[in-house]
């Protein structure tokens, strides 16, 4: 009986070593488990700041952005503006045009007229004026 007290004692010693054996790797475990978390929880925070700081600038270019539509609006409107006087423009050079090709008519034939007066006159007896 006193051997077998002695190998129950024996065996439980084994076994409480391996127990604590175990408990020496759970804590080892555990350790390095709460490294790795303080890791995350850090790299959390710079995360964190990185997207306060991204959304910021997120809102700075939408409000760019927004400047730019209503800056594009109205030089889209300004060209609608211009083109619409520049076809007035042409309308009035295309009137213009043809008044001056009139008066060119005219004068050709003014002078016409003026060249047929003087060879008339200049082909007259000297001294026969007109009427």
């Amino acid at each position: 009986t006193h051997q077998a007290h002695g190998d129950m004692l024996r065996n439980a010693a084994e076994r409480l070593d391996s127990v604590e054996a175990g408990q020496q790797d759970i804590a080892a475990s555990v350790e390095a488990s709460r490294q790795e978390l303080d890791g995350l929880s850090q790299w959390r925070v710079q995360a964190a700041e990185q997207l306060g700081d991204h959304g910021g600038k997120l809102q700075s270019v939408q409000a760019d952005l927004g400047d730019a539509r209503r800056d594009v609006r109205g030089l889209a409107a300004a060209l609608q503006a211009a083109q619409g006087d520049a076809g007035r423009e042409h309308e009035a050079l295309l009137k213009l045009g043809a008044r001056v090709e009139l008066c060119c008519k005219y004068f050709n034939g003014l002078g016409k007229g003026l060249q047929d007066t003087h060879r008339q006159i200049v082909g007259s007896e000297p001294g026969a004026g007109p009427g």
